[in-house]
């Protein structure tokens, strides 16, 4: 646990920094990266001796189990980073409070929720996975992607539209790769342990997915502030793309000519689009993965260590 910690913490700090307190090119940046790099891999060695690993090397014994980690961690990179820009969207662009923000992303929270059980209700009747994991990347993919066309103008209905796209991509690759993941461990004894990889698969990928979307927002924000031209002393501090986006709230009550304020809602725009183009390619990319997976079964005689069968009289 202290190489897999010490290796996450060298392996995301610095993609957060890149581009925002230190270039990419710095050695601060590419140091601590390459370290947390080589930390994890010797991690992932290591865990092969323990007689209690971690990571037990046979969990990722097969393509499904592989494929459906590879998911898991791009799933979560995608939501998270998605919970927590979507607000800052409303607020920055559409210059709505924190509590109008909250009601905007509505749509998408709900259809996360509701598909997360409906798609593991599918499951059960049709006894298949791979369609349905198939289906929630391409929404996933074509929702996120779609926002990318947001802007000032942009109506209620497609602002939710888009939403709901995504939001039933979220929902669906949140359940039913589980079921994948259970199906492809090597004994009934690993189910539970091979959920709990993938869990943590997940937020590792969240912890990265944050990473990346700082990073793309920073550097864009970057140079579409400066192309706004000289800025009032009021928001001389949007000069630093590390303070943009705790300058947000104070949006609604700055007081500049039009045309600077629209500059500086643009910026926000166009750098809030990089994020979505980026997890558009990261859903992409696990849509891809996905079509390694193979339709495995659950369904199985073996009961394990906890045996629950009655004795034969």
């Amino acid at each position: 646990m202290a190489l897999f910690t010490t290796g996450s913490v060298l392996f995301a700090l610095p993609l957060s920094w890149a581009g925002a307190l230190y270039p990419w090119d710095s050695w601060r940046t590419l140091v601590p990266f390459m370290i947390g790099i080589l930390v994890l891999v010797g991690f992932a060695v290591y865990e092969k001796w323990p007689a209690q690993p971690v990571y037990p090397h046979r969990i990722f014994g097969n393509v499904t189990a592989q494929a459906t980690l590879i998911g898991a961690f791009l799933h979560g990179a995608i939501l998270y980073a998605a919970l927590v820009y979507l607000p800052l969207y409303f607020q920055a662009v559409l210059l709505q409070t924190p509590l109008l923000a909250a009601v905007s992303i509505l749509p998408f929270c709900v259809f996360v929720v509701v598909l997360s059980g409906a798609a593991a209700f599918a499951v059960e009747a049709t006894r298949r996975y791979r369609w349905e994991i198939w289906v929630g990347w391409v929404l996933l993919a074509v929702g996120i992607g779609l926002m990318a066309f947001w802007d000032h103008d942009t109506s209620t209905a497609e602002s939710a539209g888009y939403q709901t796209l995504a939001g039933i991509g979220v929902g669906i690759v949140f359940t039913v790769p589980t079921i994948a993941m259970q199906a492809s461990a090597p004994t009934v004894d690993d189910q539970g342990l091979a959920i709990g990889v993938l869990v943590s698969f997940r937020l590792f990928g969240g912890l990265v997915g944050l990473a990346c979307a700082a990073t793309a927002f920073s550097s864009t924000f970057e140079s579409a502030i400066a192309s706004v031209g000289s800025l009032p002393d009021s928001t001389a501090i949007l000069q630093d793309s590390a303070s943009a986006v705790g300058y947000i709230p104070y949006l609604r009550e700055l007081v500049v000519p039009q045309d600077l304020m629209d500059g500086i809602i643009n910026a926000y725009r166009d750098s809030l689009r990089s994020i979505w183009y980026t997890l558009a390619a990261f859903a992409t990319v696990g849509g891809i993965t996905s079509m390694l997976m193979k339709e495995l079964s659950l369904e199985s005689e073996e009961t394990g260590r906890q045996n629950w069968e009655q004795p034969s009289e």
